[in-house]
Order: C-alpha cells, then sequence, then structure tokens
C-alpha cells in the first residue's frame, strides 16, 4: 500500500510539473510575441514620425523658394496693395502643390513601412529588414534633398530667363548640346556660391536625418489592435489625399495654378519638381503622333470638316488641309528680274529694347542708321517660343513638335518653303554662324530641300582668321559669307535663310569690337532683376548683334545685288532673360520686330500700318507676294501689305495665346484681356463674344496647321 501511495503521489507530481511547464512555455511565447508586437508597432509608429518631419522639413525648402521667388520675379508693393488675398491664394495653392509633389515622393517609403508592419516577419528577419531600410531611407532622404535642391535652383534661373517655370524648352538643355550650355551655365550663373551653398546644406540636412533616425520615440504610438488600424487607415488615407490635393472630383493639376490675375503669383504658386513632371508629361502626351483622331480630339474636333467650319465657316473640299489656296498677283518685273530673298533670324531679339535706345544708351549700333530705308513692324509675335520651333516654322511651316530631331526628320516635306522656291527657278541656301550640327538642323535643312548648307565649319574655311564663340563664329563672319554669296556672278535668284547666334548665353563679343556707349536709364534700371554686369554683357551682345546687321544692310543697300534683293529680319524669340514685366505688357514682353528692306523697283503698296499685330504665320505669305508672280499657295497666314486683312488677323504666341483686335485670350486657362486706351496695353476682363470667335478660329488654324504636316508625312 505505501508503496503504491508513494508511486500515485510521483506521477500526480509529475503531471503537475507538465501543466506547470506548458503554462510557462506559453507565457514565454506570450512574451516573445508581445516584444515582437512591441518592436514593430514601435518602428511602424517611428518610421511615421520620421516620414512626417522630412515632409515637414522638405516642404520648408519649397516654401524658401517659394518666398525668394516672391522677392525676386514680384512687385510686393503692387501684391500687398491690390492682391494681399490672392498672396494668401499664392501659399495655399503652393501648400496644396508641394503636397502632391512629397506625397508621391514618400509613398514608396510608407508603403515599405506598411509592410513590415502587417506580414508577419521572423525576429532575425526583421531585424535585418530594419537595418536595411534605415541605410535605404538614409540614402533616399539625401537623394530627395538634392533632388529637389538642384531642381529648384535651376527653375529658379530658368524663369530669369524665359519668364516661366519649366516648360517644353527645358528640353533644350540637353539637345543643345553638353559643353556649350555648361560654359552658359558657368558664365552666367553664380555656380560657384550655389555650389557652395549646396554642400553646407547637404552636410546639415545629413546631420539632421542622423539626429531623426537615432530617435528611439515616436510622437505617437498606441497600444490596441484596434488603434493600429485606424492609424493604418488614417495614414493611409492622409497619404493618397495629400497625392490628390484635393477632395473635388479632380486632383490638383496645373490649372488649379491659375487662380489670380496676377500671373506672377499664379507662378510664385508652382514648384520646380511639379512643373519638370507637367512638362515631360506634355512633352510625351503631345510629341508628335500620326493619329489623326488625337491630333482632333486634342482640340476639340471629331472631324476635319469642323476645324475648317470653326476657320472660315466654309466646306471642306481636300482631306489635306482646311486652308485654301491663294494666289499672288501677276507681275512681269518677278517674272523677268526675279529677286533675291533674304530671310534672316535674330537670335533673342526684343522689340521692347528698341525703345531704350538712345545716343547715350545705344542699343542699335549701325542698325540706327539704317532704318529710314527699312520698313519695321515692331509688333510680331512668334507662334512657338523657341529658336528650333521658330526657323521650323519658315523652313516647313511647321508649328508643331519640333521634327529636326523627330523620327521623321528624314521625310521631306510638300510644305516644304525651299522645295517650293526651287520649283520657282530658286537656288536655297541655310546659313548660320552656329555649328550645322545643333539640333540637327544640317541634315534636316538637306532634307527639305536646301542645296546650301552653310554653318560655323564652313564659315571657318571661308576666313580662316574667324574669331570663334561657345556657339560658333562671331555673327559678322555669317554677314560676310551671304554677302559673298550674293555678290558671286552668273548665279540663279537666291532663296537665303540665315540664323545669328551670336546674341545667346554665355554672352560675348568679338576681341577687336568696340561697344557703343550703355549709359542705364533708370526706368530700365528698375526692371532688372539680376546683376548689373551680366545685363550689361547681355546688351552688348545684343548691340553688337544689330550692329553687324546694320552693317551688312548698309553694305548691300549702296551695292549693285542689292537693287534685286529683298532681305526680312524677324527674332526667333525675344530677349527676356534678366528683366521683369508686368501683367498686361504681354506686347512689350514677347513681340519681336519684323523688318523688310525692299529695293524700290520692288515695292508694290507704299503705304502701309506698321503698328498692326503680325505674327511669325504671316510672314512666308507676304515674301511669296513680294517675289513670285501668279502662284498659288496654302492661305496659311496674311499678306501684311495687305490692308484688307488687318481687322480679321489675329497673332498665335507660345501656342496658347492669341491676339488681335478683340484683346487676348488664353487657350488652356481661358485668361481674357482686351486692350487699353492709348495702346497696345492689355487689362484684365471677362471673355466677350469677340475673344471667343477669335480663340475659336485661332484654335482651328493651329489643329489645320498641324494636320497638314501629318498629311505631308504620311505622303498624302
Amino acid at each position: 500500500m505505501l508503496n503504491k501511495s508513494f508511486i500515485t503521489n510521483q506521477k500526480n507530481g509529475n503531471y503537475e510539473k507538465n501543466i506547470l511547464s506548458i503554462f510557462s512555455f506559453i507565457e514565454t511565447l506570450s512574451l516573445v510575441a508581445l516584444n515582437i508586437e512591441l518592436s514593430m508597432t514601435t518602428s511602424f509608429y517611428k518610421r511615421i514620425s520620421e516620414y512626417l518631419k522630412i515632409y515637414l522639413l522638405l516642404l520648408g525648402i519649397l516654401i524658401l523658394f517659394r518666398v525668394f521667388f516672391l522677392f525676386t520675379y514680384c512687385d510686393l508693393r503692387e501684391i500687398l496693395q491690390n492682391y494681399k488675398f490672392d498672396l494668401l491664394l499664392t501659399f495655399w495653392h503652393g501648400f496644396r502643390c508641394d503636397t502632391v509633389v512629397l506625397s508621391f515622393a514618400l509613398m514608396p517609403l510608407f508603403i515599405l513601412n506598411l509592410l513590415g508592419f502587417l506580414l508577419y516577419i521572423k525576429p532575425t528577419l526583421m531585424a535585418r529588414f530594419n537595418h536595411f531600410l534605415q541605410l535605404f531611407l538614409k540614402i533616399y532622404y539625401i537623394i530627395l534633398f538634392v533632388g529637389i535642391y538642384w531642381i529648384g535652383v535651376v527653375d529658379y534661373f530658368y524663369y530669369r530667363n524665359f519668364q516661366t517655370h519649366f516648360d517644353d524648352r527645358v528640353f533644350g538643355i540637353v539637345e543643345d548640346g553638353t559643353r556649350a550650355v555648361m560654359a552658359s551655365v558657368w558664365s552666367d550663373y553664380p555656380a560657384i556660391i550655389l555650389i557652395l551653398i549646396f554642400i553646407i546644406s547637404l552636410v546639415g540636412w545629413i546631420i539632421i536625418v542622423n539626429k531623426l533616425q537615432t530617435q528611439e520615440k515616436p510622437l505617437f504610438r498606441f497600444n490596441n489592435l484596434y488603434a493600429h488600424i485606424t492609424t493604418v487607415i488614417l495614414s493611409t488615407g492622409l497619404l493618397f489625399l495629400g497625392a490628390r490635393s484635393s477632395i473635388s472630383t479632380f486632383p490638383f493639376q496645373k490649372n488649379d495654378l491659375a487662380f489670380s490675375t496676377n500671373l506672377r503669383l499664379n507662378d510664385a504658386a508652382a514648384n520646380g519638381v511639379f512643373m519638370l513632371k507637367e512638362a515631360i508629361s506634355d512633352r510625351m502626351k503631345y510629341r508628335l503622333r500620326l493619329n489623326d483622331h488625337t491630333l482632333l480630339s486634342a482640340h476639340g474636333f471629331r472631324t476635319l470638316g469642323e476645324a475648317k467650319r470653326d476657320w472660315d465657316s466654309g466646306v471642306l473640299t481636300n482631306s489635306c488641309s482646311i486652308f485654301d489656296f491663294n494666289t499672288t498677283s501677276y507681275n512681269p518685273l518677278l517674272e523677268s528680274t526675279p529677286p533675291h530673298i533674304v530671310l534672316i533670324i535674330m537670335e533673342g531679339w526684343s522689340s521692347d529694347f528698341f525703345n531704350y535706345h538712345s545716343h547715350r544708351f545705344n542699343l542699335l549700333g549701325a542698325l540706327e542708321e539704317q532704318l529710314p530705308y527699312l520698313i519695321h513692324y515692331p509688333f510680331c509675335f512668334p507662334v512657338n517660343f523657341g529658336t528650333i520651333s521658330a526657323m521650323e516654322t519658315f523652313f516647313t511651316n511647321n508649328v508643331g513638335p519640333a521634327l529636326s530631331l523627330s523620327e521623321y526628320a528624314h521625310i521631306p516635306l510638300k510644305s516644304s518653303t525651299a522645295f517650293l522656291f526651287q520649283e520657282a527657278g530658286y537656288e536655297t541656301s541655310y546659313y548660320t554662324s552656329g555649328y550645322t550640327g545643333w539640333r540637327n538642323v544640317g541634315k534636316y535643312c538637306r532634307t527639305q530641300g536646301f542645296e546650301n548648307v552653310r554653318g560655323a565649319e564652313f564659315i571657318k574655311t571661308l576666313y580662316p582668321k574667324t574669331e570663334e564663340a561657345d556657339w560658333g563664329v562671331f555673327d559678322q563672319y555669317m554677314y560676310d559669307a551671304i554677302y559673298h554669296k550674293l555678290q558671286e556672278k552668273n548665279i540663279l535668284p537666291q532663296f537665303l535663310i540665315g540664323m545669328t547666334i551670336t546674341n545667346h548665353s554665355p554672352h560675348k563679343i568679338p576681341k577687336n569690337y568696340r561697344p557703343y556707349p550703355l549709359e542705364f536709364p533708370d526706368s530700365l534700371r528698375s526692371r532688372i532683376t539680376t546683376n548689373l554686369q551680366r545685363t550689361l554683357s547681355s546688351l552688348e551682345t545684343f548691340q553688337y548683334a544689330n550692329d553687324c546687321l546694320g552693317r551688312f544692310m548698309d553694305s548691300l543697300r549702296c551695292s549693285l545685288v542689292g537693287k534685286n534683293t529683298i532681305v526680312v529680319i524677324t527674332g526667333d524669340h525675344t530677349l527676356t532673360g534678366g528683366f521683369t514685366y508686368k501683367d498686361n505688357e504681354f506686347v512689350q514682353k514677347w513681340a519681336v520686330p519684323l523688318i523688310f528692306y525692299i529695293p524700290e523697283t520692288y515695292i508694290q503698296q507704299p503705304n502701309v500700318n506698321t503698328n498692326r499685330l503680325v505674327s511669325h504665320k504671316d510672314i512666308l505669305p507676304t515674301i511669296y507676294n513680294l517675289a513670285l508672280s501668279n502662284y498659288s499657295y496654302r492661305a496659311t497666314g496674311d499678306n501684311i501689305f495687305d490692308a484688307t486683312t488687318a481687322d480679321s488677323a489675329f497673332v498665335i504666341t507660345h501656342s496658347s495665346w492669341v491676339l488681335g483686335k478683340a484683346g487676348s485670350i488664353n487657350f488652356a486657362t481661358r485668361q481674357s484681356y482686351i486692350w487699353s486706351e492709348g495702346g497696345y496695353n492689355l487689362q484684365s476682363s471677362d471673355c466677350t463674344p469677340e475673344l471667343e470667335a477669335m480663340k475659336k478660329r485661332a484654335n482651328a488654324w493651329l489643329c489645320g496647321m498641324k494636320w497638314q504636316i501629318y498629311a505631308n508625312i504620311k505622303g498624302q
């Protein structure tokens, strides 16, 4: 009995021990699970707190760029007097714009953090994951800072040059060629100071990031499952709300930046990263696609016939174009003695600066003495802003995306001006003081029928002592080469396009050139947005370019060949870098000169209205009427010397603004202006029926011009 009892007690003791061991094991597992859960949730909340602090720091940097923009490019006195509420809206919409950028930038990090929280991870694997994530975050934060800093800096100075944030022209920084661009950056911008500021800021940023990552406690933390789930849902919702920056149907978009009648405040709300993204998106969206439906729908049409209706209320008779044919007048002089045609495209040529010219502030040089012999239209507008865009307008009537670097650069177009003049018996040439490899222009010109393509590389062989500049040779040598070509004996009538390049950043003049006096008037000094010396260099090259043109015109006008040579001169775009304009000074800001030299023998209408608005789209039709007898051409523009077209005329600039007798209206934002009394100054207005009708007709014109190029490319 004793033995049995002993055995029974021993068994019961072992059972109790086993039970206690099981409970102890479960308790241990619970503690391990609790520690894992505590570690994971602490890590999750710590990362969320870290992202929030990084967001606030980067938001502060973007706001700082905005403040610099306001002080540099805006008239704060006028804004504080008349636009106080709009100034608040600038920071509100700027906050929305910045939040969009930063939300998308932080979204990958949030997703990684969320995965680490939601997935079951072994303690050892979780430690490795956290170590990897911490290192990845440090690198990612540095990349974010570097990107935002340099994009912001480049956009800030880009605005100084182009009076706009990043747009399609930004891709020209790469396409123009690295060497010349870097020389321009080094000479025109405070590169050393910006690099030093960047290095100091980067060191500070790394210190801040290290401090953030070594903080143990998060800003907040909850300890129950429902609170965790609520936190995940709320943080995810806030992130996506930030990415939209809108609770309405549509997310934040570029149109939301048009909230004020003060255009500078609209621009101040944007940031460089957002505008670079928009520029890339626009380039992808609007690049040349040979899709009829895409083109028509982009302009609000279903058929080409609808575009024809808006253009001239006519009926479409040809699927290749909405434009009818015009025929130049019969002229026996043009048939027996066709004139040479020289079309000069001046780099960075502004009409506004002609108004500041004086003996003590001499911006025209030798051109001043030639103006009495010339017909000068001061209010001419490029259809697009940019050198290559202006050139292709004259090469092929292309006002859409540039073709010289596209997959269609090898296709000859029926709309080519060179082919047209070849058919009329002309020899065709393209001359430039730049290199013909720039933007593939040399090859493209040959494809489009220019028999002679002469650039800096050719000019240097013609004149071995030629002095070189960053973009090619100085303009004087190009004019010498053109004059030499016109002086050749027994040559066919010439159609020649010349493109100058000296008046381009970095601004330099030849060593032997002696500038005329340039004593800044107070009225211009107050508009300078950069340092005086850099502005002076810019205006010296502007003066030099005009002086070279004046000397060329003097030599040509006084020569025998000048008696049968018509010269047309205009600018590719304005010289806006370093100067500020008010919103209502649209004409002053964007108008380029258009100048004609027509020998007396060829003048058809001696009395013309030179104060009318004209456009690059009107130059070729005008040249056809000056040079060709009884010739049919597509009526894509007006003959400037035809007074009957003045009232119905319109001009398009940057493919976004249309101007005419009724005023001005923007295609995208529908911002409207009417002319104030006493000149070409604009004042904000509601859209009038006249403006709406003008916009419809201009929209149809743009669509028709692009369709015509598409048809040409397809061989129609």
